[in-house]
């Protein structure tokens, strides 16, 4: 009976530990912004060479940072290398 209890509360441990790093990827807390970040901070993304990070800065304000593929700045394969460390803010 404890190794059931044991395994329920590691289960909900768990549970709630995978909820909590998913509020925090959510929340856009880490994400760099592709309308603010320079030049040097894009550079750490995965494996962006030189020129697509000049014409990242170069075809600014994006919407979303999905206008990275819809306007063809970047292709689809880099996209999806770093879609997820990436968000766009809107200009106030």
């Amino acid at each position: 009976m404890k190794s059931v209890l044991f395994f329920l509360g590691l289960g909900a441990g768990l549970f709630g530990l995978s909820a909590l790093l998913k509020s925090r990827r959510d929340s856009g807390a880490d994400l760099l912004d592709l309308n603010s970040a320079s030049d040097k901070q894009l550079a750490r993304l995965s494996g962006l060479p030189g020129e697509l990070i000049e014409r990242i800065i170069e075809n600014r304000p994006y919407m979303t940072k999905i206008d990275l593929i819809g306007r063809r700045i970047i292709p689809d394969e880099t996209y999806e290398r770093i879609k997820h460390s990436i968000k766009a803010e809107h200009a106030a």
